[in-house]
Formats: C-alpha cells, structure tokens, sequence
C-alpha cells in the first residue's frame, strides 16, 4: 500500500506547496514521509531500499521474510557469496561487509573508484537481489548527508529466521497486495 495514502488520503500526489514569495516548499506530506524513507530504516523499524523492480520502498519486517526467501538463499549475512556478482558488486558487498553503516562516496574512496556512476548502479544491482539495504543516512563534512548501506541479512537477520518456501512467499506476498488494493475489477 501507499505511504502517501496513508498519511495524506487518497487522491493524487501532491509534492509541493507554493510560498508566498514564489518558491516552492515540500507538502507537510511528503516532508513526514521524506523523512521517514531514512529515519524508519535506521532505527530497524521498516527495511528501506530498491528492492522491488528498483524503485525506493519500505517493506515492512513481517514481509521481508516472504520477500528474501525469493531470493533462494539463507538468512545469514555471508550468503551473498552464493550469488552471481560482478567483480565490482563483490568489491561494494566486501567494503560494506567490513565497514557498515557506510555511504557511495565512502565506498567509493575505499575501493579508490571516483566514478560515481559504476558505483551506484551495483549498489542499486545488490539492493535488487536484497544482499544490500539501506541503513539511514550518515553526514558528510561538505554537501548533503548521504545514503547508509549495510548488509541486508546482517541488519535484519532476526527477521529472517522463519524464511518460506517460495511458492509459500509468492502467495504470502500476493495476499498481502489483494488485501491492502481494496476492489478490484478483472
């Protein structure tokens, strides 16, 4: 279900208010929910990442267990090396492994990579196959806070002990969209 919905109602999204002087500001709404996208992650509460077609989601700790064991690999933070990675998506798990929480541009310097670019596609790569997960947020001296990683086994493996099957996963899964998508015609 939407976030959005939940906070703001149904209807369509609306991002931004305008000020009086002309500039625009972030809706009440979304401000809550931009803040959210971070905070809940990094205090454990929900699994933040581009873990669903790779697009920014929040999933919740009860479903992440159906959502992993489509993965088909275990609950512990090693398993990764079951997957088929690339060299650089091994290089980004490895530094994450050692040193999370940590951000691209930290991963960045220690893999002595600037490219900024090959970088953040294999984070978003490995947050597709659920082995990264962001963590919150971690402030840099100069420019915005950047994004936190951490293994995603590592962070919320005491999620994933009951781990499906995964034709079990796939009908937990669907259950729970049927459910919270209200009506719906054929």
């Amino acid at each position: 279900p939407s976030l959005y919905e939940a906070v703001a109602g149904p209807g369509p999204i609306r991002w931004m208010d305008e000020r009086e002087d002309g500039t625009a500001e972030l809706t009440p709404e979304v401000a809550r929910l931009w803040g959210w996208k971070d905070d809940l992650p990094e205090r454990g509460l929900a699994c933040a990442g581009k873990h669903i077609r790779g697009w920014p989601a929040l999933v919740s700790l009860p479903m992440l267990p159906a959502l992993y064991a489509l993965t088909g690999r275990g609950g512990e933070a090693e398993d990764f090396r079951q997957a088929e990675l690339s060299p650089l998506e091994r290089d980004v798990v490895e530094v994450v492994m050692a040193q999370a929480p940590v951000s691209s541009r930290e991963i960045r310097a220690e893999l002595g990579r600037p490219e900024t670019r090959q970088v953040n596609r294999a984070l978003d790569s490995l947050q597709r196959m659920l082995i990264l997960t962001r963590a919150g947020t971690i402030d840099h001296e100069q420019g915005w806070p950047g994004t936190a990683y951490d293994v995603l086994a590592r962070r919320y493996g005491e999620h994933l002990v009951d781990l499906h099957g995964a034709d079990e996963a796939r009908t937990s899964l669907a259950e729970t969209v049927l459910r919270s998508a209200g009506e719906l015609s054929a």
